[in-house]
């Protein structure tokens, strides 16, 4: 049984996550307990990945009007704190979107009293949402590798994975990794090419330590790229930007680019790669051109990488 990702305790009325900051060497929870833990959790990366960094945003604001409904704090620090959330990564849509639909709830709770439980059902219902779209991406990208693994009888079908699109960032499922969990689950023999993906590791330390605890075989290589899918839930997807050079790009510390998080002696180290005096930049990501995307796969199915409307027709017009 693997620990969940992120975990409501409803006898402490806290959020349990896992720290990602320490894996693979040691499973460390965090507990968050207040707008200001979850806005940290997410600034500082101890959760990553558009749909998990939602749903902590999503119990981050639900914090915040707890107190102000109790009288603790007042509006003007309420406006304060939610603006500080949601900056706290500027380029996951999820983050935004999550916030914004438990301010919703709150407005329309048929009382002020109510606002603490409707908020908290709120965010309650975003974690259960992003895990059936996960789920459902793994069974809309699972004829995929059936196919595949019925033209080679008795050999593993073999998938590069990028980054960490499993369930530290998605919750259980994932959701580049939701197809192999579930032919992995179905029997059919799969193996993960799992690139290291720097600056951060996050393939070398993150994705395989998920394949281990699923016990999906799998091999870690060199950072490489290739035409691929992509795997997305439509709550990731930023309906406002119409074409590549429009997407705003996180220019992160470049002391994550300066140095590589290991472990010594089975104990978590951090040393430099780059001489002192070298610059870096650390951008967080790039813009892969859909010619490069063999096709998107979505809670709804699988449609071209400039063809996503066809699969979501009610965003079309925005």
């Amino acid at each position: 049984m693997h620990t969940p990702t992120i975990k409501w305790s409803d006898s402490g009325g806290f959020l349990h996550v896992i720290d990602q900051r320490w894996l693979p060497q040691r499973v460390v929870l965090e507990e968050i307990r207040d707008v200001v833990s979850a806005t940290t959790a997410i600034r500082e990366m101890h959760v990553r990945g558009a749909p998990l960094i939602g749903a902590v945003a999503a119990y981050g604001t639900h914090f915040a009007l707890e107190l102000v409904m109790a009288g603790v704090l007042d509006r003007a620090w309420l406006k304060e704190a939610i603006h500080r959330l949601r900056t706290a990564r500027p380029t996951a849509v999820n983050l935004n979107w999550a916030v914004d639909q438990v301010l919703e709830a709150a407005r329309a709770a048929a009382s002020k009293d109510e606002i603490p439980r409707v908020t908290l059902e709120a965010a309650h219902r975003i974690v259960a949402d992003e895990l059936e779209r996960s789920r459902l991406i793994g069974e809309a990208g699972l004829p995929l590798l059936e196919e595949i693994a019925g033209k080679k009888p008795g050999r593993p079908v073999n998938i590069l994975t990028h980054c960490n699109a499993g369930r530290l960032c998605c919750i259980d499922y994932g959701t580049a990794t939701a197809p192999i969990y579930l032919a992995a689950e179905r029997g059919l023999p799969v193996h993960v090419w799992v690139d290291e993906t720097r600056p951060q590791n996050q393939g070398a330390r993150l994705t395989v330590w998920e394949l281990g605890e699923r016990n999906v075989p799998f091999t870690v290589i060199d950072d490489n790229g290739i035409p691929f899918y992509v795997a997305a839930p439509a709550s990731s997807i930023d309906w406002t930007v119409e074409k590549g050079s429009d997407v705003p790009i996180e220019l992160r510390d470049e002391d994550e680019v300066h140095h590589v998080t290991g472990s010594i002696d089975g104990e978590p180290a951090t040393v430099r790669v780059t001489p002192d005096d070298a610059p870096a930049g650390n951008y967080a990501f790039d813009v892969t051109p859909a010619r490069l995307v063999d096709g998107l796969i979505t809670e709804r199915g699988i449609c071209p990488a400039d063809d996503i409307y066809s699969l979501f027709p009610e965003f079309g017009d925005e």
